[in-house]
């Protein structure tokens, strides 16, 4: 465990290292204007995981990278001071991954999102897979500065989980 000297003193996180196999979507600026780290397909990138992220758990995710579990990770810039000399790291806010067929959650909220995405699934006759879960995140990245667009996959979703 370390401690970042920055931002929130008192809170432990992780490291985690992944191997980047496809990058569904990137912003290379964060929203406070910090360089974010390039994602490279076939690169390592190291991860910030903090355990008291109850959607991430450490546990669960060690558990997961030990079987080998293929997963989408949702990255997110975390917050740097003013300096814009800091490189920015990336922090992971949620994991899904496939096991038994069926898309997991580990996490806050596991059975709920789990049951979403099949029902997102159902009415886009498309597999319940990670395939599905990037496509509904590329879409939203997309139209990141633009909330009031909606896709048809996030329209699908919002539809099935009224």
């Amino acid at each position: 465990m370390l401690t970042p000297p920055w931002d929130q003193p008192d809170r432990e996180y992780a490291e985690g290292i992944v191997k980047v196999e496809e990058v569904v979507g990137y912003r290379p600026i964060s929203d406070s204007g910090t360089t974010m780290p390039p994602l490279v397909v076939g690169d390592e990138l190291s991860v910030v995981i903090y355990p008291d992220n109850e959607g991430t758990p450490v546990e669960a995710l060690a558990d997961l990278a030990k079987s080998q579990t293929r997963g989408l990770l949702v990255l997110v810039a975390l917050n740097f001071p003013p300096d814009l000399s800091v490189e920015g790291r990336w922090s992971l806010k949620r994991f899904a991954g496939v096991s038994d067929g069926d898309i997991i959650f580990p996490g806050a909220c596991q059975a709920e999102l789990g049951q979403q995405f099949t029902l997102l699934g159902d009415a886009v006759n498309r597999a319940t897979d990670l395939s599905l879960v990037s496509a509904l995140s590329a879409e939203m990245l997309a139209k990141y500065n633009q909330p009031q667009v909606i896709g048809p996959l996030e329209e699908a979703f919002r539809e099935v989980t009224a």
